[in-house]
């Protein structure tokens, strides 16, 4: 199960609940905002676990947990210092 830590609104505890509920199954926390975690921002790190899910049912190891590649409203983690443009510049 793949969410995101910062949905508000299917939170991470939610997920852990659930999780605890179903057999074999493990969660993957996305360092990101927004609900779902399909949708959420890029991060390779969770695209490459489920990659390997589908492909080869290989789970992440207990404790995983993938950063985001970007920040909310598509600004992309190498930005993370930089203040956003202002909109009148």
């Amino acid at each position: 199960m793949v969410n995101s830590t910062h949905d508000p609104s299917t939170p991470l505890s939610g997920a852990v609940k659930a999780v605890a509920q179903l057999q074999n199954a493990r969660l993957l926390p996305v360092e990101a905002a927004g609900h779902t975690a399909l949708f959420r921002p890029r991060s390779v790190c969770a695209d490459a676990y489920e990659l390997a899910y589908l492909t080869a049912q290989t789970l992440p190891a207990p404790g995983t947990i993938c950063p985001s590649d970007e920040l909310p409203w598509g600004l992309s983690a190498n930005e993370r210092g930089a203040a956003p443009p202002h909109p009148l510049a």
